[in-house]
């Protein structure tokens, strides 16, 4: 019976993979809730032909926290119709995903004050 039990674990763990097993419950245990706030600005200006692969790059540093304790800002600086339409669609998906204009960035940051900023190069 022990058998089953073990194996089924090491499958489970296998499938979901032993590290992101190992990451969430490090990002729940270890972590208070105030580490887990941040937030990361992305200004985007023209069009950026990866812009796709950036915002998801910034979600997928996020997949463990809860939508409410992390914010990925995208600052519309002048943005091509193709890439707003890209951003649109991204942050109707994701909760944690917020276009803006660089006018209304100043009150984004007053109204999430008690997050982080991360400066992340991309």
């Amino acid at each position: 019976m022990w058998f089953y039990v073990v194996a089924g674990i090491i499958i489970f763990a296998a499938a979901i993979g032993f590290a992101d097993i190992v990451a969430y419950i490090e990002q729940k245990l270890v972590c208070t809730k105030s580490d887990r706030r941040a937030a990361v600005i992305i200004p985007l200006k023209g069009h950026v032909e990866n812009a796709e692969l950036i915002l998801r790059g910034a979600l997928t540093n996020f997949k463990y926290q809860e939508p409410d304790y992390a914010k990925i800002f995208v600052i519309d600086l002048g943005i091509s119709e193709e890439t707003r339409k890209i951003c649109k669609l991204i942050e109707s998906n994701a909760s944690s995903v917020v276009l803006c204009k660089q006018e209304e960035m100043e009150r984004l940051v007053q109204k999430n004050s008690e997050f982080k900023i991360q400066n992340l190069e991309y």
